[in-house]
């Protein structure tokens, strides 16, 4: 995401094409800002957006599952890979 104003004008677009074409109608370059997303939380994502976060995370979703079906996969998931804590043995005496 870029930052650009002329004057009094502020505009702010997503890519180097948009951002060079109001450079060269005089726009000047505010700020240049991190294209990364911060992650939502699960329970805000839809279905779309939770099948899509479990692909990336090489979670399998079948087709038609539904929002809850897949929350219930990811977090499952992350559980199976949280390892547990065990009290650890203390073996002085």
């Amino acid at each position: 995401m870029y930052t650009l104003q002329k004057d009094n004008v502020v505009k702010i677009v997503d890519s180097e094409v948009k951002r060079d074409a109001l450079k060269s109608k005089g726009f000047k370059l505010l700020e240049e800002m991190q294209t990364a997303k911060e992650p939502k939380d699960l329970a805000d994502m839809t279905a779309k957006e939770l099948t899509a976060y479990a692909t990336e995370k090489g979670i399998s979703v079948l087709p038609g599952m539904k929002k809850d079906e897949i929350y219930k996969m990811i977090a499952d998931a992350q559980a199976a890979k949280t390892p547990e804590e065990s009290p650890e043995e203390n073996t002085e005496g």
